[in-house]
């Protein structure tokens, strides 16, 4: 056999195994996982909502029943609540009796990293450089990092990104109809059970709709008005399909009232964290937001590629949404890195660089770069991720321990819960006693101690009087002494706090001659007993 023959069968042979090799974009997928689950292990579990999921996913499991009433406070116990994210709460505790929280966690990473995984995949679909997709997809994916929780909200994340795509595929053509509405009124179906902002899949839907009808009116007797009535036509099937979904809840129809009553709450939102504007000032999650910024400025300006009308207008609104919410931030990373991907795959700069002649060493890296590019394109089995998901699968099983060491590590912090004093408020029963507490942390003091709190982070259920009252001890406003003296819409007296070590509230009590610090090692809180009161135990 001659050497050229040989070389054809290798290279056919090699080209057979090309779609089982791993990608770029596996690499970022097991990127993502080392970085949820090995470099900041405790990162899924850094807001304390997700024990109230938990405490509500465990009562559905026990009872067989969805709550009606709230579950988490002593000072709101009959008050009527509409668990939202049921079917969300039954998966991660579900997940949490199989295999503790490294089997929660590993779940959570592994959605998170398929998200990119596909995002990226996205970009090379679109026709983007491998090199570029893989940096721009990591700048999408520290952007979206200021939000990676082990909370419901996960699922919009997904279901923006399938949303836009299949919509934008259908605009170009690419799908069909019917599997446009089919995959959407499906997929709204797990949505709609799993976070109310389910609602964006209905918004999506209408402005996909809304830009084609208006072109196919102003267009009306042209060649394309036809194509346009077509668009319009399963864009409607598509809203009425997905709207109809909707109603596939425990709730019905009743459920948009309530959420309609949710956002009434939008001035309590926005006092905390997770829905204020991101700070600019040196952090790398608004620093890599930024980057998106402009690369979408500049792909806008530079690209060959027009982005089609409802994608551009998909853009601002999200543009929006991330200047105005810290927690809107992973929803443009996931629309604006393809739509860049995009912008990218040809540019007014290849033109540019084609008339000027490169220095050989240079040309043959740069070949080297473009035959791994399109032999890169070929793997897409992803095999890879599939495998080391399967793996981590199955050592979180094994209580996270690999041939008896142990090998994940994920759940509550000791840096950001108060794991010390939790102790002491175990071992000394103050939960029998009137206590107050962060409302971050009341999510996670509620599940570990199995004991109704004073409030948790649902700010728009406590209502505004109450959520007031608390804000003012939080910042040692004037009349804190009184609400916490029992002169409270309540008519509670505080017997004991539990704060965060470096607030303002912890700096005041500290002085005060009415109560006085437990001494203890946690890193995250401090907790003060009022002077006078006897432990229970």
């Amino acid at each position: 056999m001659s050497a050229s023959l040989a070389g054809e069968r290798q290279e056919k042979e090699g080209s057979k195994l090309l779609p089982y090799m791993p990608d770029v974009g596996d690499f970022l997928f097991v990127f993502t996982l080392q970085l949820l689950l090995f470099l900041r292990p405790d990162l899924l579990f850094t807001d304390g909502s997700t024990g109230w999921h938990l405490v509500a996913g465990n009562y559905i499991l026990k009872t067989g029943q969805i709550p009606h009433t709230d579950l988490f406070s002593f000072t709101f116990p009959d008050k009527e609540w509409v668990a939202y994210e049921w079917l969300f709460d039954v998966f991660i505790a579900g997940l949490v009796k199989l295999g503790g929280f490294n089997l929660l966690a590993v779940a959570v990473s592994i959605v998170i990293s398929a998200i990119f995984l596909m995002v990226y995949d996205r970009c090379r679909r679109e026709g983007c450089h491998f090199g570029f997709a893989a940096f721009i997809t990591i700048v999408g994916i520290l952007t979206a990092a200021v939000h990676f929780l082990a909370r419901p909200h996960i699922i919009t994340m997904l279901g923006v990104f399938l949303f836009v795509a299949h919509l934008e595929d259908f605009y170009r053509g690419t799908i069909s109809g019917i599997k446009l509405v089919a995959t959407l009124a499906l997929f709204m179906v797990l949505w709609v059970n799993c976070h109310p902002a389910y609602l964006i899949g209905i918004l999506l839907c209408g402005l996909y709709l809304g830009v084609s009808l208006i072109i196919w009116l102003v267009r009306r007797g042209g060649e394309s008005a036809i194509n346009y009535r077509q668009r319009s036509k399963y864009f409607a099937f598509a809203l009425l399909a997905v709207t109809g979904a909707t109603l596939v809840n425990p709730y019905g129809i009743k459920l948009y009232e309530y959420i309609f009553h949710y956002l009434k709450g939008s001035s309590l939102l926005a006092a905390t964290n997770e829905f204020m504007s991101p700070v600019f000032h040196g952090g790398l999650h608004p620093l890599c937001l930024e980057i998106l910024f402009f690369f979408l400025a500049a792909g806008l300006y530079v690209s060959k590629v027009r982005l089609s009308t409802p994608l551009f207008l998909t853009l601002m609104v999200f543009a929006h949404g991330s200047l105005s919410a810290i927690r809107n931030l992973p929803l443009f990373a996931v629309v604006s890195v393809p739509a860049i991907g995009r912008l990218f795959s040809s540019t007014k700069l290849a033109d540019l660089r084609s008339h000027h002649s490169v220095p050989q060493w240079l040309g043959r890296i740069q070949k080297g770069f473009d035959k791994f590019d399109v032999n890169e394109r070929q793997c897409k089995k992803h095999l890879l991720s599939v495998g080391f998901s399967l793996f981590l699968i199955a050592v979180a099983l094994n209580n996270g321990k690999l041939f008896g060491e142990q090998y994940l590590t994920s759940g509550f912090g000791a840096s950001n819960k108060p794991v010390e004093n939790l102790e002491f408020i175990r071992q000394h029963d103050l939960m029998s006693l009137t206590g107050f507490n962060y409302d971050n942390w009341g999510g996670y003091l509620r599940y570990m101690l199995d004991k109704r709190v004073f409030i948790d982070d649902r700010a728009d259920f406590y209502g505004e009087r109450f959520y007031t009252e608390y804000s003012l001890v939080a910042q040692m406003a004037p009349g804190w002494r009184d609400i916490l003296n029992g002169k409270n819409m309540k008519g509670l007296k505080i017997d004991w706090l539990l704060v965060p070590k470096e607030s303002r509230t912890s700096a005041t009590l500290r002085d005060d001659a009415q109560w006085q610090r437990v001494e203890s090692k946690d890193k995250a809180s401090d907790l003060f007993l009022r002077k006078g009161i006897s432990l229970p135990r």
